[in-house]
């Protein structure tokens, strides 16, 4: 079984800023008794311009906004994300 999830801010801040929308993968192993799962999640972990600039989250964009102009100049890189769960 495959399939993504996405985190909002609300369900935990933590998920949110760092992992926010992830893929999974979940391979079943074995049979019976001894059956156990793979998962698999993936993700990048990179900043997309913000431009939302709401008074509640205004900070939170700034830092984004100040991320993602890192990253569009060479500062910071894309970070390809695997999470192994067996």
């Amino acid at each position: 079984m495959e399939g993504s999830v996405g985190f909002e801010k609300s369900d935990d801040p933590d998920l949110f800023y760092s992992l926010h929308n992830v893929d999974y993968e979940i391979t079943k192993m074995g049979s019976g008794a001894f059956q156990s799962f793979f998962i698999e999640f993936t993700d990048v972990y990179d900043f997309e311009l913000n431009t939302d600039y709401e008074l509640d989250s205004l900070l939170t964009t700034l830092v984004n906004d100040w991320g993602w102009l890192s990253q569009k100049t060479g500062y910071l890189k894309e970070i390809d994300v695997s999470i192994t769960i067996w």
